[in-house]
């Protein structure tokens, strides 16, 4: 199984078992069809909205509380009563996505 690393340079796979050996951290994650309660109904949330469970959601799922809280607020946030449009929001989510070199 390889993971995944992201710096400041760019996206690199790299296998578990190398991870382990450099010391670094692996999550593991419950997947959509392994997923029960709580989780299950997030995960079936995010394959409605997005039609898949991006691995933002899935590094959360150790979690499923605070995962699900996590959703309410973006939801909050990004489709609430706002000063802000939603494109304004959508825009704002960009520009930091792309300031801390993550994929939005």
């Amino acid at each position: 199984m390889a993971s995944i690393q992201v710096s400041m340079i760019g996206i690199e796979l790299i296998p578990r078992d190398r991870m382990v050996q450099l010391g670094m951290a692996f999550i593991g994650v419950i997947k959509p069809d392994s997923a029960e309660g709580v989780l299950a109904g997030v995960y079936t949330q995010a394959e409605r909205r997005a039609g898949r469970v991006y691995e933002i959601l899935k590094v959360m799922s150790r979690s499923p509380w605070a995962l699900k809280i996590s959703m309410e607020m973006y939801g909050a946030v990004m489709f609430g009563k706002s000063d802000l449009s939603r494109g304004q929001r959508e825009m704002l989510a960009v520009v930091v996505s792309a300031t801390n070199h993550c994929h939005y």
